[in-house]
């Protein structure tokens, strides 16, 4: 993170504030480099700092100064102690749990699957629900990786619950906002917690990405949407097919580590879905593998990628998942590449 502090930093001394009333660059001069880091570093912070500095020319820019300013002030105040979360609630790892988005771009852009922003809140269930679910996922994830426990805990400051639903399990997060996650809560499942995990690994995954992207482009891309994704219903760019990649292979790896150590309640179903996503993940690889082209960074992800999916593909040998359930997904996958196949010419694959 100590790149992505000095780039937060060097942009806030562009900033002016409106009311002048301190100079940003004096405040700093007397300060440890750790307070420093515990003000610019938070997502409240940053996602404001990134927004002003990259939209000059939004009407929004003079309300984002003034809240930052506002923040600046609390965190004097407060002896650099302000944790600038709102209506916030403590998880495992030290993550807080709030309903209010602070981050500018989450007003503007949601999930590609939803045409409308939707409101932040957490729905069918209650403050103690979203906790007992959320901290249960965390504390799988530290029983079957702790690496990865402890990786997230390093990155990731809130989490906003965004929607409660029967069948739809969508998350996001967003670039210039690194260190929250947006995350939807299944309901009338037996495994809620493994759901939600999935939305945190996949989500924290983006972040990962997207925060050494903030330094290198790590893929080169002609932005034309050509590609076959394997997980989308349209095509995408190669860089989004690899972001899909790069947050499905330690995703996979997880569930499946969840899967064998009983963590899984409902088992035929994670069966299912863990073969469909199996088959997505080679075809994600083999279409990265034959058409994407990376900088010199990339060799170090590739690695780690190649490794992951490696480990997957000895754990998915070991559940010895039947060959009803095979043949289903082959199907269901094979119908979904027809599908976009179908609605775009010269799909590349």
């Amino acid at each position: 993170m100590n790149l992505y502090y000095k780039k937060i930093y060097s942009l806030l001394c562009q900033i002016k504030f409106p009311s002048e009333s301190y100079s940003i660059l004096d405040f700093w001069e007397y300060k440890s480099e750790e307070k420093i880091k515990k003000f610019l570093l938070h997502p409240n912070v940053s996602s404001i700092i990134n927004f002003i500095s990259w939209n000059q020319h939004s009407n929004d820019i003079y309300y984002y100064q003034r809240i930052l300013e506002w923040f600046l002030a609390k965190f004097i105040s407060q002896n650099y102690n302000y944790d600038f979360s709102v209506n916030s609630n403590k998880l495992n790892n030290n993550i807080t749990l709030t309903p209010l988005a602070i981050n500018p771009y989450s007003w503007n852009d949601s999930h590609p699957d939803h045409e409308d922003n939707i409101l932040w809140s957490y729905w069918d269930f209650e403050v103690k629900d979203w906790i007992s679910i959320i901290n249960a996922s965390l504390q799988i994830l530290e029983v079957v990786d702790e690496g990865f426990h402890s990786e997230i805990s390093l990155i990731i400051k809130e989490i906003v619950p965004l929607w409660t639903s029967e069948t739809l399990n969508n998350s996001w997060s967003y670039k210039w906002c690194i260190g929250v996650l947006y995350v939807w809560l299944l309901t009338w499942v037996k495994d809620p917690e493994i759901f939600a995990l999935e939305s945190i690994i996949h989500e924290y995954s983006h972040t990962k990405l997207n925060l050494v992207m903030t330094f290198d482009g790590v893929i080169a891309c002609d932005w034309k949407a050509q590609y076959y994704s394997a997980i989308r219903p349209d095509a995408r760019p190669i860089s989004w097919v690899f972001l899909w990649y790069h947050a499905f292979a330690p995703t996979l790896l997880i569930i499946i580590k969840a899967f064998i150590s009983w963590f899984i309640k409902d088992k035929k179903s994670w069966e299912e879905r863990i073969a469909l996503y199996y088959f997505k993940l080679k075809f994600l690889q083999k279409t990265i593998k034959k058409h994407a082209h990376f900088s010199l960074i990339w060799k170090d992800i590739n690695f780690e990628l190649d490794y992951t999916v490696s480990e997957i593909d000895d754990l998915y040998s070991k559940i010895w998942v039947s060959k009803s359930t095979i043949m289903k997904v082959y199907v269901w996958q094979k119908n979904h590449f027809q599908e976009v196949n179908t609605k775009y010419n010269n799909l590349k694959y």
